[in-house]
């Protein structure tokens, strides 16, 4: 399988740059070749990083045979560099972009037309910085607790686009399954008069066609959708049933290729509904690091295995952790039926530049990936990281405030957990992170939300001072953590006593599920975690996604209802 850099907004007319270049500290000293896109740091780039030892500041380069055409506009596209990226035409600077996990472009072309091929340089500056935004890539030179090895440079893929002068600039596709119809709010770079036409097919079939005259840049229009079955929704997206539509958008020569998925997500009663059904949310928490590339998968094949493994462990969806992962990985789960919930990597101190950049990352982000069906939760903070002080401090406060307001500005169809674990404010879910080691004292704890939202998340006071739990789904979003056993050295750890044979371990994990189950009051709960990542061994697989203990057992005690 090869899927396109950007499987939910592709054009025909794109030539991948995926591949070998030349890396160099400066722009004018030895270069060496690498594979794009792959950090810096990883095995998967072929190149040794202890040659530029000492630099944070990389020179990519390569040259590009020209094949666009003479009267095309030209984009250079990249899905991810760390952390910023100043993009060269043959030495002519073009533009900048800060922020390592969003996707950024820029037209290149005035700097290439007429030429038979050009030199793309990119100068890349990363940072040992706390206040970068920056997940789970520790600052330190070891990684410690849990925290994990950084990465630098292209990790995401990059291309060349063509597009006519007037072209799509973006398409956000809103369903209402209540109205049977699918909003589309379709930009153009300028504000022609040009007809715009959407077709949307299922199942190889057309479904609608729609033609609309743009009198401006922004276009506004919907198209019914007829469902596929008077009785059953059968054509609603859903983890069990993830049907999608695929929806082509022309204007005047331009097109792009879309899809979407008719899914409701919302909270009624206390309740999280799937397309207005009560669904019960069973996550694992994803850190998506991989041993040879460190946050890049070696292709799409580790995106399927992983998508399959989560399922056959009995989960329906993932907390993808302090990552913004590659736009396949979430076109994967729109097509297998994975629930995602995407979550803003962490900046971890707190000043009014960090809080302004945080958030100009974290609007590129909702908007890119507002097509998916499969990301239902946002998570912008997590365990009040970057904002240690937010328990008390009415600036931290009202920045998350900031934030989840913002996030449903941008997108209200969503769900936000707004400090996930603790010290929470306004948010649409009381989220709980807690590590008690047995499921008798985590029952006990659940009993009673009312209580329990008075109390603490281990340590740590659920709400921050001033809030209170107005009624949200009460969701456990991180527990567990069990690992097999420590090695004799002591660098390798879980949470709590480590088990030392499949039998304790699957007694320990049982009786934490069927804690959170039993107790009546949760609308699910996100297990730690999936895999082990380095020194972090309390995963469900391996690092190298080995399972620990049959699959199927696992399964029984995941996917248990109460008794």
């Amino acid at each position: 399988m090869k899927l396109p850099p950007r499987p939910d907004f592709e054009r025909s007319s794109l030539h991948v740059l995926d591949g070998i270049w030349n890396i160099s500290a400066e722009k004018d000293s030895r270069k060496y070749p690498i594979t794009v896109p792959c950090p810096v740091e990883s095995s998967l780039s072929g190149f040794d990083s202890s040659i530029l030892a000492g630099t944070k500041t990389y020179w990519y380069e390569k040259r590009i045979e020209n094949r666009t055409g003479s009267t095309s506009r030209v984009f250079l596209c990249c899905n991810a560099v760390d952390y910023i990226a100043d993009v060269f035409v043959d030495e002519a600077f073009v533009t900048s972009h800060t922020g390592g996990y969003s996707y950024f472009e820029a037209e290149i072309t005035d700097h290439v037309r007429g030429k038979k091929d050009f030199l793309i340089q990119i100068r890349v500056t990363d940072r040992d910085d706390p206040a970068q935004a920056r997940g789970k890539q520790y600052w330190e030179k070891e990684s410690s607790r849990c925290w994990y090895k950084g990465i630098s440079g292209i990790w995401q893929s990059l291309w060349l686009e063509e597009r006519p002068d007037t072209y799509i600039a973006s398409v956000r596709i809103t369903p209402d399954i209540d109205a049977s119809r699918a909003d589309f709010l379709i930009c153009l770079n300028r504000s022609p008069s040009a007809a715009v036409s959407i077709t949307v097919e299922k199942d190889e079939r057309i479904r609608s066609q729609t033609t609309v005259t743009a009198e401006d840049a922004e276009i506004r229009t919907s198209v019914f959708i007829k469902p596929d079955d008077s009785i059953d929704d059968t054509h609603l997206w859903s983890p069990e049933n993830p049907q999608l539509y695929k929806a082509v958008i022309r204007a005047g020569s331009d097109e792009v290729v879309t899809y979407f998925g008719m899914r409701k997500i919302e909270v009624s009663g206390g309740r999280i509904l799937l397309n207005n059904r009560p669904y019960y949310q069973r996550l694992v928490l994803d850190q998506a690091y991989f041993r040879d590339g460190i946050l890049t998968a070696k292709d799409e094949d580790e995106y399927i295995r992983d998508i399959k493994l989560v399922k056959e462990l009995g989960f329906n969806g993932v907390r993808l952790h302090q990552k913004i992962e590659d736009p396949r990985f979430y076109h994967l789960c729109d097509r297998m039926g994975l629930i995602v919930w995407l979550e803003l990597p962490s900046m971890y101190s707190y000043s009014d530049q960090s809080a302004c950049t945080l958030l100009s990352q974290w609007q590129d982000i909702i908007l890119t990936h507002y097509n998916h069906p499969s990301i239902t939760t946002y998570v912008p903070l997590n365990e009040s990281w970057g904002v240690r002080n937010i328990y008390a401090d009415r600036k931290m406060q009202e920045f998350s405030l900031a934030v989840y307001h913002l996030t449903k500005a941008l997108d209200p169809t969503r769900l936000v957990s707004t400090n996930d674990g603790w010290e929470q404010t306004d948010s649409d879910i009381m989220a709980i992170h807690d590590y008690c080691q047995e499921g008798d004292e985590l029952l006990e704890k659940l009993t009673s939300i009312d209580q329990l939202s008075r109390s603490a998340a281990g340590s740590r006071m659920l709400y921050a001072k001033g809030y209170e739990y107005e009624g949200q789904p009460v969701i456990v979003t991180e527990f567990g953590g069990i690992a097999f056993s420590r090695d004799t050295d002591g660098t390798n750890w879980g949470y709590g006593d480590s088990e030392k044979d499949e039998e304790s371990f699957l007694r320990r994990l049982d009786g934490l599920i069927r804690a959170i189950v039993s107790s009546r009051t949760t609308s699910g709960f996100c297990y730690t975690q999936l895999t082990d990542v380095y020194q972090e061994v309390n995963g469900l697989l391996t690092f190298d996604r080995v399972p620990k203990c049959d699959i199927g057992r696992i399964r029984k005690i995941i996917t248990q209802t109460p008794q």
